[in-house]
């Protein structure tokens, strides 16, 4: 099954309603790219310096940089989103 693709303006409701049917969603053009490739720039360091997974359940080619919000302010405008919130 493909996820639907909703637009920033999409109501919260609809958005919770596709949510709920089909257990995510794709929200297009929810941040500008520029603050995207800021915010690429500002985690780089820290994702190159993230060891790879070391078995299988952490997948051997996975990377999982963590604390996000706590290493850049950027990463906090995403979570405090008002769409997101909602």
């Amino acid at each position: 099954m493909a996820l639907r693709t909703l637009g920033r303006g999409t109501s919260s409701r609809e958005l919770l309603q596709s949510l709920d049917e089909d257990g995510a969603v794709i929200v297009s053009d929810v941040v500008d790219t520029s603050v995207v490739d800021a915010l690429e720039s500002e985690l780089e360091p820290f994702v190159a310096r993230t060891p790879k997974g070391a078995d299988e359940f952490s997948g051997f080619e996975t990377q999982r940089t963590g604390a996000l919000v706590a290493r850049t302010p950027l990463a906090r405008g995403f979570v405090m989103d008002p769409l997101v919130l909602a």
